[in-house]
């Protein structure tokens, strides 16, 4: 009986042995699955990655493409602004300079129609017998009314300027 018991007890442990076998391939198989599915979605981040880095640095192309193109495009309406100001700024210059000469004109014929026909002192220089020029309504000269004027043009047409800059760089 004692053998009896005793290849029944070989027999139950070589059993018990086989099914912890068994249920380790069984266990190892399902490691092994899970194995396979973690590398497929790793290849697939990986993949996606990759996807995800070519569109940034395509988009990151393409942005400084367009802010190179916007630079040159600011530049260039930058550069027409100051050109058309600085002909518009010397345009009103000349104009107002020749308003201010006919202006000083009118006065010395003013001045010199207004002497009645007697002769002139003897002494006086003609410049000092006529009218330095007409006083503005503010009582300036004709010479300091037009530096005045030259200047009001000058800190308008740099306000113009500035704006339509400001406005292109926008």
């Amino acid at each position: 009986m004692a053998m009896a018991l005793a290849r029944s007890w070989k027999t139950v442990a070589l059993g018990i042995l086989l099914a912890a076998i068994v249920m380790l391939k069984l266990n190892l198989a399902g490691e092994q699955r899970h194995f396979a599915k973690l590398q497929l979605r790793l290849t697939e981040t990986n993949a996606a990655f990759e996807r995800f880095k070519v569109e940034v640095a395509a988009r990151t192309e393409l942005a400084h493409a367009q802010d190179a193109a916007r630079a040159i495009r600011v530049e260039r309406d930058q550069i027409l602004i100051s050109q058309e100001s600085l002909s518009a700024y010397q345009k009103d210059i000349a104009a107002l300079r020749v308003r201010a000469a006919e202006r000083l004109r009118d006065a010395e014929a003013a001045a010199d129609s207004g002497r009645g026909g007697s002769a002139a002192m003897p002494g006086l220089s003609g410049a000092a017998a006529g009218v330095d020029g007409a006083a503005g309504d503010d009582g300036l000269s004709g010479g300091d009314a037009l530096i005045a004027s030259e200047i009001a043009l000058r800190l308008q047409a740099l306000q113009q300027w500035v704006s339509e800059q400001q406005r292109v760089a926008r």
